[in-house]
């Protein structure tokens, strides 16, 4: 009957414990400030356990994105554009990349790319199952400077955490772009 109650006891504390941490509560109460190396300007800013998340209205351009969202930790995170915009010379789409011939983007449509792309930020947190099939397209970003940046669309690590990614819809021309990709 003893070891009944207190088996009873201890998993109500346990619970108790895993919902508060569900509900996004600090166990540690610790501050952090990490950034996302290799050419982007994304500075995620955790604050610490009494703040309140908020979110301000979305900005209508790339250079403007300063935003806070609440992550699966209930943690907000400042944003800006998750890819770097300036000097880009060439933008390329692939389908399981490594596997497939990349699309260029033509100059036509480089200026509606450049500009949906401004719009992807860090979302919430990435659960631990992420679905088949993330990632499966990339681009490629060459800069002017020579530097090539390659990046899913659909997740980003930023210091060992998987965040999720988030946009505005995508313009008709991307498409037409991702259509010319070939698995040769």
């Amino acid at each position: 009957m003893f070891k009944k109650r207190f088996t009873l006891i201890l998993c109500i504390l346990m619970l108790f414990c895993l919902s508060s941490c569900k509900h996004g509560d600090d166990v540690a109460g610790n501050t952090s400030v990490t950034s996302i190396p290799d050419k982007t300007d994304t500075v995620l800013v955790m604050e610490s356990p009494t703040s309140t998340p908020t979110e301000s209205p979305t900005p209508s351009t790339p250079e403007a994105t300063e935003k806070t969202v609440s992550a699966a930790t209930e943690k907000p995170i400042a944003q800006k554009s998750f890819f770097n915009m300036a000097d880009i010379t060439r933008i390329t789409f692939y389908a399981y990349y490594g596997a497939s011939k990349g699309s260029d983007v033509p100059s036509e449509n480089m200026q509606e790319i450049k500009n949906w792309l401004g719009t992807f930020v860090i979302d919430e947190k990435a659960s631990e199952m992420i679905p088949p099939g993330t990632n499966t397209i990339k681009v490629e970003i060459e800069y002017a400077d020579g530097t090539v940046v390659k990046k899913g669309m659909d997740v980003a690590t930023v210091d060992g955490e998987r965040y999720y990614l988030k946009h505005d819809k995508e313009p008709n021309c991307y498409r037409d772009i991702l259509s010319k990709v070939s698995l040769e």
